[in-house]
């Protein structure tokens, strides 16, 4: 390899090894195809080494020599070069045994069939009559592909034509991609569509791992819904990871499955020949190819679970606000890694396929942020611009995600719980505020008021007392935010507010300030405590990190936090959480069940009445006797 890829003395490189748990896709630079772009593309000192695993015929010996079993390689039935190209005649095309592929050794696409003396185009435009045929033969020959996009691997490559036997009538589905990194299998991009016929990297295509596990993985085109797994699988998996470790670098292993043997098609280093615009989605799949290469994985590292788990990890949580912090949340997005963060932090203002996209000022803010709460156990980066023409600003939030006792009770405010407690106390002692009265609406007014003040005078994060929003939108946002960060499947959420979130409306219909006063501090302390303990164990970070997002700016202005924590939450749990957590429940109980459960019904209400009369007429009895 050239100096610049060599270990350690570039930013591509890493000094320590590890095992990929603590993985993280901190640059683009540091992804395969940047580096394709900028240091392969173009690069005849990397690619002159790699050129005898391009050539299509030349690297059938390559892999024969091998000798894996159970890879079936076509055989080669013919070779033309420039200087026997011209006693290709249209009898010759005839006298190879048919069906067989016709395609050039030196250049990607244009493979074609023949069969029943009639050509036919799997690849290309080859269609006409046998003399333009004849030319196209020719003017392959003379094409020198490597020019067209400076893919310099194929610039050494013997410029051939070769007749190779079809072996389509034992293909079971169509070709396969194993993108490999250092001897290493990776993952495999699956057409969605087993149709044999239909190829190219621009179809749609699933992409699995080792175990055959759908990834959340996609190049250009959408992802496939389902797979089946082929009966040969493991075999594959075998396969192409002897083929991986005899070939070097990062590549792609085409193959086609067979019903009782694996073949091979080709091999390929430059995908799309690495356009800034084709890639995968998430990049940090695209990283961790980059990563085993150079050193930041270990190869035997790289299991299958490692694949899959780095590319699901949905650790790094991005919440949008627009311009006047209000949270947009269905932005709110968790992402597998700093870089996937923060292409969609900054696509208003700079897409991930421009050349100085690392270099922008809107991405380093996002990177430096994702820095800031990298070590955190949630990693919750907010975002706050819709002006596309002034750089967004990012302020990053934390929160534990691990419900100790601590950990729940340091989300209590014990301040005011115990200052609630000592007052109910000294009520109590004194006889004062314990009698019963009409109502306390007066006291739950002066009460809000009470603590309007408190929160302005000691909340470290309140800037103002009252915001520029109107009540109106305020309690609009309040209800989109708890509406996003109350999935119905958070069953332990929803019976948690049910549970305790009954003790301000208990406050409202108190009778004594002095019970007042105790409802609320059960409102501070246990309401509180349940709360957050059910919100620390919610597994979607996106959803944490939303809930957390939107306190912090809630609590920028007195007023506003006191509508979300004091004002609001029961009429949403018990006006809109209760009724749809209910119909959501109904619903997902299967319709036999509900049949099942009235038959039974109809049954106890029978039996009751029939027991009912016989008691009747038994008692009658008694009584005329």
């Amino acid at each position: 390899l050239g100096p610049h890829l060599r270990r350690g003395s570039s930013s591509n490189h890493f000094d320590e090894t590890t095992d990929g748990t603590d993985y993280i896709l901190w640059s683009k630079d540091n992804t395969y195809f940047e580096m394709c772009r900028r240091h392969y593309i173009g690069n005849h000192t990397w690619g002159a080494h790699l050129a005898k695993y391009v050539d299509k015929a030349g690297v059938k010996n390559i892999v024969e020599a091998m000798n894996i079993d159970g890879l079936k390689i076509p055989k080669t039935l013919a070779l033309y070069n420039k200087e026997n190209i011209s006693s290709f005649s249209l009898e010759t095309m005839k006298q190879i045994p048919q069906p067989y592929i016709i395609k050039p050794t030196h250049l990607a696409g244009s493979v074609h069939r023949v069969k029943d003396d009639t050509l036919e185009s799997i690849k290309g435009d080859w269609e006409g009559t046998w003399e333009e045929t004849h030319e196209s033969l020719m003017n392959d020959m003379n094409l020198e592909f490597s020019s067209w996009h400076d893919e310099m691997q194929y610039k050494d490559v013997p410029h051939q034509i070769m007749m190779e036997e079809d072996v389509s009538n034992e293909m079971k589905q169509d070709v396969s991609y194993w993108y490999t990194s250092n001897g290493r299998p990776l993952f495999v991009s699956i057409q969605c569509s087993p149709t044999v016929g239909l190829l190219g990297t621009g179809q749609d295509r699933a992409f699995v791992n080792l175990n055959f596990q759908l990834l959340n993985l996609r190049l250009s085109k959408k992802k496939c819904p389902e797979l089946v797994r082929p009966r040969n699988w493991e075999k594959q998996v075998e396969i192409a990871t002897a083929l991986a470790k005899g070939v070097p670098g990062i590549l792609r292993i085409d193959l086609y499955p067979g019903e009782n043997s694996v073949i091979f098609s080709e091999l390929t280093y430059t995908t799309q020949y690495c356009h800034p615009s084709f890639g995968f989605h998430p990049r940090v799949a695209d990283g961790l190819l980059h990563a085993i290469q150079y050193g930041a994985i270990d190869p035997e590292a790289a299991t299958p679970a490692l694949v899959k788990s780095i590319i699901h990890d949905r650790s790094w949580v991005l919440v949008q606000f627009d311009d006047v912090s209000r949270l947009v949340t269905p932005n709110s997005r968790a992402f597998p890694s700093p870089v996937d963060l923060c292409e969609n932090g900054n696509s208003n203002h700079i897409q991930y396929d421009h050349p100085k996209w690392q270099d922008n000022d809107g991405v380093k803010k996002c990177l430096h942020a994702a820095k800031e709460v990298a070590s955190s156990p949630l990693r919750c980066i907010a975002v706050s611009s819709s002006d596309t023409h002034s750089s967004p600003s990012f302020k990053v939030f934390s929160d534990e995600k691990v419900p100790t006792f601590s950990t729940v009770m340091g989300h209590v405010d014990w301040g005011r719980a115990i200052t609630l407690l000592v007052l109910a106390a000294i009520l109590s002692c004194m006889g004062v505020g314990t009698k019963k009265q009409k109502n306390q609406y007066l006291n739950n007014a002066l009460y809000l008021v009470a603590m309007l003040v408190v929160v302005r005078l000691t909340s470290p994060d309140v800037e103002s007392t009252f915001s520029h929003h109107s009540i109106l939108d305020t309690t609009k946002e309040s209800f989109r935010a708890f509406a996003y960060v109350h999935p119905m499947e958070s069953t332990h959420i929803a019976l948690g507010h049910f549970a305790t979130y009954w003790f301000p409306i208990a406050s409202w219909t108190s009778k004594s300030p002095r019970n007042l006063l105790l409802w609320q501090f059960l409102y501070e302390a246990v309401t509180a405590g349940v709360n957050e303990y059910c919100h620390l164990i919610e597994s979607e970070n996106a959803i944490h990190c939303t809930r957390v997002a939107f306190k912090k700016s809630v609590k920028m202005c007195a007023f506003d936090d006191l509508m979300r924590a004091y004002i609001l939450p029961p009429f949403f749990v018990y006006g809109y959480l209760l009724p749809k957590f209910t119909f959501y429940w109904i619903c997902k109980v299967p319709f036999y069940l509900w049949i099942g459960a009235l038959m039974i019904g109809i049954f106890c209400k029978a039996r009751n009445e029939k027991l009912a009369k016989r008691d009747k007429k038994k008692n009658m009895g008694v009584k005329s006797w």
